[in-house]
């Protein structure tokens, strides 16, 4: 039940900027990424470089 009250609550429309993560228990790991606390598994990643484009 959990599982499709999560996928509800994600699959609707949200403001620009509206922080998607309001009455939804999450966790911050040690790069500030947030992160479900319920969840199997998440992937946790570091960006090493950017490149900057043009229009």
């Amino acid at each position: 039940q959990e599982g499709k009250q999560l996928r509800k609550h994600f699959l609707k429309r949200f403001e620009p900027g509206e922080n998607r993560f309001v009455d939804v228990e999450t966790e911050e790991t040690s790069n500030g990424c947030v992160i479900l606390k319920d969840a199997l598994a998440y992937l946790e990643c570091e960006v090493k470089s950017r490149m900057e484009c043009g229009d």
